[in-house]
């Protein structure tokens, strides 16, 4: 998700440079909204850049501050701040339109090597990343249809065919201590309710790894064996690495991430080669 933006901004630089060597804030700001699924504010701030360093491809800082952005169509930010180191890009490697970067076309590629021309940034491309997420929006994403339907695939593999026909009823709750507890109800036409609560809390480690701190896991109010939580988080550590960004050429660093009583507020570094 954090990559996802830090694209659209790349995208949105590429778009700058215009034939007449015209360079306008908000040439960026139109060319990132463009690229979101929705955004209810957005400002971009170009500093200390002439307009001749900027067609040059040269920018000292870009800011972007937004509020209420949907990176994909499931989550609302309700904070989403970017600030750049300064960005540097060789215009000599950018031809035709870009595959679509300046023509305002809105899909935004997954990859850094099929949203950037090859050599295109002189150097790494490095960003400061917060994010603020409320409860409220993770509730709404919860019961989004993408995410229902990845509850009932991991239901399936206890409930078989029958995971297809259970109503699903998630909550989220972020509790003091920096923790959080998610909880869900899985009902079924012909078996008694199942609920599954999940309370911890969340570290970071070695800026690349979330680790499940301290989790507690229940079935129908009954705690599940140590030994199978253990193998939970193990799971849960080895999928969410963000060094397998890497191999793509995208270096991600979350600095914090902290658990308030209605939000949880990230603050990330990004770098792009």
């Amino acid at each position: 998700m954090i990559s996802s933006g830090i694209f659209a901004v790349v995208s949105g630089l590429l778009a700058l440079v215009s034939p007449v060597g015209v360079v306008v804030d908000q040439v960026v700001a139109d060319n990132f909204r463009s690229r979101l699924h929705r955004v209810e504010q957005l400002q971009v701030r170009i500093d200390n850049a002439p307009s001749y360093q900027v067609a040059q491809g040269r920018v000292d800082r870009l800011r972007l501050a937004s509020r209420g952005a949907w990176l994909i169509p499931e989550l609302r930010l309700d904070t989403l701040e970017l600030e750049t180191d300064p960005i540097n890009l060789d215009i000599s490697r950018l031809s035709g339109n870009l595959s679509g970067n300046l023509s305002g076309a809105t899909e935004t590629p997954s990859l850094a090597s099929s949203l950037l021309p090859p050599g295109l940034l002189q150097t790494p491309l490095g960003a400061g990343i917060r994010v603020v997420v409320t409860e409220t929006d993770i509730q709404q994403a919860l019961q989004s249809p993408r995410v229902q339907s990845l509850i009932k695939e991991i239901a399936s593999g206890f409930l078989g065919s029958e995971a297809a026909t259970i109503e699903i009823i998630p909550q989220i709750k972020f509790l003091p201590e920096h923790r959080f507890q998610l909880q869900i109800d899985l009902q079924t036409p012909n078996n008694p309710p199942i609920k599954i609560d999940l309370i911890s809390g969340i570290t970071v480690l070695d800026g690349s790894q979330f680790n499940l701190e301290s989790p507690v896991l229940m079935i129908n109010d009954s705690p599940l064996p140590s030994s199978v939580i253990t193998g939970i988080s193990r799971v849960f550590l080895d999928r969410f690495d963000l060094k397998n960004l890497e191999s793509n050429g995208i270096t991600l660093r979350l600095l914090q991430l902290q658990i308030n009583p209605d939000q949880v507020e990230i603050a990330a570094f990004v770098s792009i080669k």
